[in-house]
């Protein structure tokens, strides 16, 4: 029969593992020897090691006490985890292990996200379903304690150059080897179309005047006149004068979206014209295309991927069209 410890003896038992941690933190300290290829002075100057990336974190240790006795855990916790996990996360080098950049991260979650997703439906709606809790994680607990992150606006980076760039101009269109299966109206309208996202996008994220009044945004770290929201996704404050240029570029990130789902479908699956055979439309997607030479799981994992992407820029383009356009006519 198992005898589960009660509380009072796993509270003892954490004091023990911090007072064992807090010692052997105190000998590497005080160990003046060179740092070898695994070792690194962390955030608070002590001496650790690689392999102790998941040990003797104070924080981590009171978020699993907190949540094993069911209390609350500030916000704040999990800011300090990410910090503590950032500091750690290292690679060996010679004299001492250095830290991988940050802005490493959300690439590297793109390319293990649309690589996954290629694995079949359970594959694709598991790794797509980690990607929206962490984005909301990140987004309600960390943000608030970060909010110059360059997280989101990474990421969004990340996914565009690997849709647009790997999967489209690489596995489909064929830049090296592969032959040129787009037509000329389709390669034009998509390029057409982020040409426009483009130059919406600079327009937003022009230099804006400092001033001494307006709303102040955290993430900016100045006074915005007008400022509507900041998006994190393009790491911009989005004022009312811009809200023109940001609905012009939903509305073509939208159309590139569409026709870049339209491509990758319609080069892997059995496909007919529609629309007075203007549009090459997917008509069955049960056995992928066996002449297709790129490869067929991913371009058909990333064209369903941009159709996900798609729904939550329809609505933000909906809500932002409503808000300044549908009530200024009611007030007026």
């Amino acid at each position: 029969m198992l005898c589960w410890p009660t509380r009072y003896e796993l509270h003892e038992m954490m004091k023990l593992h911090m007072l064992r941690s807090r010692s052997r933190v105190a000998d590497m300290e005080s160990d003046s020897s060179p740092l070898c290829c695994c070792e690194y002075e962390d955030e608070k100057g002590g001496r650790n090691h690689v392999l102790g990336f998941l040990c003797d974190c104070d924080a981590f240790d009171d978020v699993a006490d907190r949540l094993f006795d069911g209390r609350n855990v500030p916000d704040e916790r999990y800011a300090q985890i990410w910090s503590t996990a950032e500091d750690r996360i290292r690679v060996p080098f010679p004299r001492g292990a250095r830290k991988i950049p940050s802005f490493l991260f959300p690439p590297f979650f793109v390319i293990v996200l649309l690589n996954a997703s290629k694995f079949g439906l359970v594959a694709f709606t598991l790794s797509h379903l980690v990607a929206i809790l962490a984005v909301l994680f990140f987004h309600r607990k960390i943000l608030r304690f970060r909010p110059r992150t360059k997280f989101f606006a990474i990421w969004a980076l990340s996914a565009f150059f690997f849709l647009f760039v790997y999967v489209y101009e690489i596995q489909i269109v064929g830049i090296f080897a592969l032959p040129k299966t787009v037509s000329f109206f389709e390669n034009a309208f998509l390029i057409g179309t982020l040409v426009i996202a483009g130059f919406s996008l600079r327009k937003i994220k022009r230099p804006k005047d400092v001033a001494l009044k307006g709303v102040f945004c955290r993430a900016c770290d100045k006074n915005v006149v007008g400022r509507d929201h900041h998006c994190v996704w393009i790491d911009a404050c989005v004022t009312e004068a811009d809200v023109g240029a940001f609905c012009v570029f939903l509305v073509s990130l939208l159309a590139a979206l569409g026709a870049f789902a339209l491509i990758c479908l319609t080069s892997v699956c059995e496909s007919e014209f529609r629309f007075n055979d203007l549009i090459l439309w997917p008509k069955s997607c049960a056995v992928l295309n066996a002449h297709f030479e790129g490869d067929a799981e991913l371009v058909f994992a990333a064209g369903i991927h941009a159709v996900v992407i798609a729904v939550p820029i329809a609505a933000l383009l909906t809500v932002t069209v409503y808000t300044k356009v549908c009530k200024r006519k009611v007030l007026y």
